[in-house]
């Protein structure tokens, strides 16, 4: 006669809170452990009492150590909504790297942020006080958008160049108490045609995650159509907003076009246009043409031809002539590009955002924090902390 298996009398509700928490239906830990949703539905319900071994499955699949789910309580954890942009269907083992990387980025905001302020009542997001009203507006919401941001038309023409714009539009945002932080370059590298960046909305520190692998440009748009995504959350909240879009889908197709609107205002495109397109060229852009626009911009090649087929300047043909052309130039560049070195210290200025380096490194000097809390938040070897502050404080002179 077998013996019988030991069960594992846990606590059902931290079951229930790992599966929440990892963004993974009844449906999909059941195709993943083979355990019956039935069975399922009873563990978290409390009237089933799993086996050490079903626990154990449940714990690998969940990304949860065993020990957790005899907690009599769910770990202070915030339950933050997340905004995902991505271009395709997520695979399932992407979707576990971007769930790793949510907690890690939620357990150094737990753990330390709160220490970075020397008077958490001080602290002030100017994002928090966002009322903008959404519907189907998308040229209104824009507008509003980056009067929010503070950027004009102007001084977003006067940069050229996508690494620079990027910095600026950063910094613009990490003024509005919003951290923009990029994945890890190395054990969590995701394809951008999987995950683009997403948002974890809780106040009072915001985040946006950008994908490493992304380029400036791209990184650009994902970083306007991610705020977007946060201004919708915030905007419901306070009430401002009662309309709740019918599907994800049309959501993500409202923050496109206000990104789009966002970096490159309808009417201003129409006076570029004007500006160097001949009447003999009919519907069509020039390779040329197109560059200069793009660096007018600062945006990349393949949203403003994206934009100019919606707006009528170009044909659907020009732009797929284009853009297979752009997909070719693009695949040899990365077969000839060579490796770039760039020094550790910046690579964790870069990724962290040089807001939240910039608070961890003040509150390791007032002695608010020590330097394993300071090593921990940034994601680095301490021995690295003295290079980012002499980093940092270049940068800000």
């Amino acid at each position: 006669m077998a013996a019988r298996a030991i069960l594992a009398k846990c606590n059902p509700a931290l079951i229930k809170w790992s599966r929440c928490s990892a963004h993974l239906t009844m449906e999909e830990v059941s195709r993943r452990t083979k355990i019956p949703i039935e069975r399922l539905e009873g563990y978290e319900s409390g009237s089933i009492i799993p086996s050490f071994p079903q626990l154990q499955l449940l714990a690998k699949t969940l990304k949860r150590a065993l020990p957790l789910f005899f907690l009599p309580l769910p770990p202070d954890h915030e339950d933050v909504e997340i905004e995902f942009r991505s271009l395709s269907a997520f695979e399932q083992e992407v979707a576990d790297q971007i769930s790793a990387l949510r907690r890690r980025v939620e357990s150094q905001k737990k753990k330390v942020l709160r220490s970075c302020f020397e008077n958490l009542d001080t602290v002030i997001n100017k994002i928090d006080k966002c009322a903008i009203v959404f519907d189907d507006n998308h040229r209104r919401i824009a507008k509003e958008l980056r009067a929010l941001v503070g950027i004009s038309l102007s001084e977003q023409f006067s940069w050229k160049k996508p690494d620079k714009a990027l910095r600026h539009w950063k910094e613009a945002i990490e003024a509005l108490g919003i951290f923009v932080i990029q994945n890890e370059p190395n054990s969590e590298k995701v394809p951008v045609d999987i995950f683009r960046g997403f948002v974890l909305p809780a106040l009072p520190f915001p985040v946006i995650v950008l994908n490493c692998s992304d380029a400036q440009n791209g990184k650009i748009f994902t970083l306007i159509h991610e705020l977007c995504h946060l201004a919708h959350i915030i905007s419901i909240g306070k009430g401002a907003t009662a309309k709740r879009y019918r599907t994800r889908e049309f959501l993500e197709t409202i923050c496109n076009r206000v990104a789009a609107e966002f970096l490159c205002p309808e009417d201003d495109l129409g006076n570029c246009w004007d500006d160097i397109a001949t009447p003999s060229q009919g519907k069509t852009v020039t390779t040329a043409q197109l560059k200069e626009m793009t660096a007018h911009f600062s945006v990349s090649a393949e949203m403003l031809l994206i934009r100019l087929q919606s707006l009528g300047y170009i044909t659907e043909s020009c732009q797929k002539q284009h853009l297979a052309r752009i997909k070719v130039l693009s695949e040899e560049a990365n077969k000839e590009r060579g490796p770039v070195i760039i020094p550790y210290h910046i690579l964790a200025v870069n990724r962290n955002g040089k807001a939240l380096s910039t608070l961890v490194i003040k509150a390791l000097g007032r002695g608010s924090i020590d330097f394993v809390d300071a090593s921990n938040c940034l994601g680095i070897r301490s021995k690295h902390i003295a290079k980012i502050g002499t980093y940092l404080l270049a940068q800000n002179s």
